[in-house]
């Protein structure tokens, strides 16, 4: 996953113009795991900033990211425990 966003280094150049054009002093990417979305502190602080910035349709778009997530890595979870049944169990 972390190059098809961009995170590694030689990857989605057109990302990374896109990013260069947004953030001309610099600027750095880190992949945040879907076990780390609610304790990562660079996140929080993220998204305490877009609350601050936004009120409180900010606060609302977070949980509404927040449960997103949550339901994908359920969805993913199931697919792959449906795979491994599939095959007969690992």
């Amino acid at each position: 996953m972390p190059a098809d966003l961009g995170i590694l280094e030689g990857t989605r150049p057109d990302r990374h113009e896109q990013f260069r054009q947004h953030y001309p002093e610099g600027y750095s990417m880190e992949f945040v795991g879907i076990d780390k979305v609610e304790s990562h502190s660079g996140l929080l602080a993220a998204f305490k900033l877009n609350q601050a910035k936004r009120g409180d349709v900010g606060a609302e778009v977070v949980c509404h990211v927040l449960n997103t997530l949550c339901l994908l890595d359920d969805a993913q979870k199931q697919v792959r425990a449906a795979k491994i049944e599939l095959k007969g169990g690992e």
